[in-house]
């Protein structure tokens, strides 16, 4: 994109072909312990590089990165009016807990709604998926 400083991340890519099984994914807690994924090394930039100025809305879907990108942009997130993301919380990090992530969007000046996804999914994928919808008060 030519924003900022690009490095190398490791990406896990699912070489299965269900439609339901694991996405692809950057945590490597779940996936390297699986044969299923392959390894792949893929330019990223932070999130943060990319907030410049006020965002009306951040729509996040990063299969169990939540709370790491969160994270890495939490000192701009003052800067976003809205934010929408899947919380996959089959997927516990250090940063990708769910308490983390809430503590971090109160500490930014967000209240939040949490759905299930129980229509979304098949039911026994549903426990660990929600749509968090963190928005500042107007």
């Amino acid at each position: 994109c030519g924003c900022g400083k690009e490095r190398t991340s490791c990406f896990f890519v699912n070489n299965r072909g269900d439609k339901w099984s694991l996405s692809d994914t950057g945590v490597s807690e779940v996936a390297e312990s699986r044969s299923d994924f392959s390894r792949i090394m893929v330019k990223t930039i932070q999130l943060s590089q990319l907030i410049t100025r006020e965002v009306d809305l951040l729509k996040l879907d990063i299969e169990g990165m939540e709370g790491e990108i969160l994270y890495e942009a939490q000192r701009k997130l003052d800067k976003i009016n809205e934010i929408i993301f899947e919380y996959h919380g089959g997927f516990i990090t250090a940063k990708n807990s769910f308490n983390t992530i809430i503590r971090m969007l109160r500490k930014s000046g967000f209240s939040y709604t949490v759905s299930g996804s129980k229509n979304l999914i098949p039911r026994k994928l549903a426990k660990s998926l929600r749509i968090i919808h963190a928005f500042k008060a107007q």
